[in-house]
């Protein structure tokens, strides 16, 4: 523990006993000493301001001592040789006026923001402060003389090179980041082409495997309606070679609602005398059996004939189903990141972007099924990519 290094600057120790502790006291000049006291210290024949530091743990000859540099923050430990002293008291420090709001500031007054806008610089010390803003948003800020300020010292050759160059360099890094971001895109965009493409080829190899087995018919139906209860009002069969192998109207059990009848035309007067189902059945069975069937939403077309069939204690045969429309998605279709697949296109659509012409019927049976054997030849005649 440290004693007397200069005469009026001994550090004593004391330690005070009572009933349930014991107490450590530092005093320098008569004056307690405590953690984080500030002090000087005499190094290399300057005072230099410290912090008087103690140790938590306490060993039999008190709690260690230490000093921290207020400038660097470095912390050495307190030694026999080092002289110590109180700061000498701080000068006071004049008060300045003090404004609330602007209208109060004399004139020639200004901010150093105001200064630096009309190319001055403060020339001394703050000769008064405002407050300023609104409500319980206030901010402070000190003014300074204008006839004080001093002119602010023009660029040099050096300087306003070296800032032409600051802006030539962020101009390239500007430029290099869009070719950057501009390339990136591009990038993207070629790979989601090439995505695309890929997806459609998939889907035209599916038709072209289709057509390359030579087993298949084309079947189209037209329905009373569009949901579960509906029933065939008639149905198409078609060779790949466009010939109309099968055609028929059908006597459903029900009406046929309006909106099917806006589609197809086919009225509830016509299919008064055309056959029933079980007559239908009995001739469209034999010619698919054995075959594999394409349709265009073959979903749709197989539960109608199912229900149809259903309703008369038949049952229609499991048979190889193909749908042209979910295969053909992709290659007609526009991609929907929502439902993160490929939208269905009419039949129509799929014609016209594939180049098939054919003077038929729209929305009958035939007809349809006409368009749709030509569709799939089409699509085979594309060499793969």
């Amino acid at each position: 523990m440290p004693t007397a290094v200069q005469e009026g600057t001994t550090i004593h120790r004391t330690l005070t006993h009572d009933a349930y502790d014991e107490t450590w006291t530092d005093e320098l000049e008569g004056r307690p000493v405590h953690n984080g006291t500030p002090l000087e210290v005499h190094v290399r024949g300057r005072w230099v301001p410290v912090v008087y530091l103690r140790d938590s743990h306490t060993s039999r000859e008190g709690p260690r001592a230490f000093l921290r540099y207020q400038k660097g923050k470095k912390t050495v430990p307190l030694a026999e040789n080092m002289a110590l002293r109180w700061p000498p008291p701080a000068p006071p420090v004049p008060e300045l006026p003090h404004y609330l709001w602007w209208g109060d500031v004399p004139e020639g007054l200004l901010t150093k923001t105001a200064l630096k806008s009309k190319g001055l610089k403060p020339g001394g010390p703050p000769v008064a402060t405002i407050r300023y803003g609104r409500r319980n948003h206030y901010q402070e800020t000190v003014l300074y003389d204008r006839a004080q300020a001093m002119p602010r010292a023009g660029a040099t050759p050096a300087q306003l090179a070296a800032l032409q160059k600051a802006q030539e360099v962020r101009k390239e890094n500007e430029q290099r980041r869009r070719d950057e971001e501009a390339a990136e895109v591009e990038r993207e965009e070629a790979e989601w082409e090439a995505w695309l493409a890929e997806q459609a080829e998939e889907g035209r190899i599916a038709l072209r495997e289709i057509v390359a087995r030579g087993n298949w018919l084309s079947l189209d139906t037209e329905t009373t309606g569009i949901d579960e209860g509906a029933e065939v009002v008639e149905v198409a069969l078609v060779s790949p070679t466009g010939k109309v192998l099968f055609e028929s109207l059908v006597r459903p059990v029900g009406p046929v609602r309006e909106e099917a009848r806006a589609v197809h035309g086919i009225t509830d007067e016509e299919l008064a005398a055309a056959p029933s189902w079980p007559e239908v059945y009995a001739q469209l069975v034999p010619l698919i059996l054995g075959r594999e069937l394409v349709a265009w939403n073959a979903s749709f077309d197989r539960r109608v004939l199912r229900r149809s069939s259903t309703l008369h204690g038949l049952t229609f045969p499991e048979l190889p189903w193909h749908c042209a429309m979910d295969a053909g998605a992709a290659i007609w279709g526009e991609y929907s990141e929502y439902h993160d697949s490929f939208r269905w296109v009419g039949l129509d659509v799929a014609c016209l972007l594939e180049g098939v012409r054919l003077d038929v019927r729209h929305h009958r049976a035939a007809g349809d099924g006409q368009r749709l054997s030509a569709l799939m030849n089409a699509v085979a005649a594309v060499p793969a990519a």
